[in-house]
């Protein structure tokens, strides 16, 4: 078997062989279905089946996890900065940044929002390992921003039947 009917197989639809693992939109549409109507939908699932998903997902062992986390417990804002999830697991501690976007500008804006959240989990002495913005949606711009500027962001993007997982822009499965 050749490399390239390697990476083919089922499972792995999506990996090239360089190791510079840039999709195109069109190719993560024919791997992620749309099976979200609404971003609580997809929040709900992920919850509902959170144990499976630490596992399948983030290959951890779950051990707790809040959703709509409270960020700003150091800090008197007047608006309140909450995570869609922060997970504690065996080995790491997640915080999760949920998208089921209708614009790109979503995404791009999760972007934002993770970044702001780095600092204040850093200023309210909360631990993290790892920073996820899980979308529906794959963009190839928001993938490359990541990579270019090394952000501490892993995208990933999500359906109930596969995903694909951009560490820093670069795709692993």
């Amino acid at each position: 078997m050749t490399k390239d009917e390697e990476i083919n197989e089922g499972g792995r639809p999506a990996l090239y062989v360089n190791g510079n693992y840039i999709f195109n939109e069109n190719e993560v549409n024919l791997i992620i279905k749309q099976d979200f109507k609404t971003e609580k939908d997809l929040c709900n699932y992920i919850e509902n089946n959170i144990e499976l998903f630490c596992i399948d997902v983030l290959n951890d062992i779950y051990i707790s996890h809040s959703r709509e986390f409270s960020i700003n417990k150091k800090m008197r804002y007047n608006d309140n900065k909450k995570i869609d999830f922060f997970i504690k697991c065996a080995n790491k501690t997640y915080a999760i940044e949920v998208k089921n976007p209708t614009y790109k500008s979503e995404l791009y804006a999760g972007i934002g929002q993770l970044l702001t959240y780095t600092v204040l989990f850093e200023i309210n002495q909360i631990k993290v390992d790892r920073y996820i913005l899980l979308t529906t949606k794959y963009d190839e711009i928001a993938s490359k921003t990541i990579k270019k500027y090394n952000l501490p962001i892993d995208l990933y993007i999500f359906c109930k039947s596969t995903y694909l997982k951009l560490e820093n822009g670069c795709s692993q499965r």
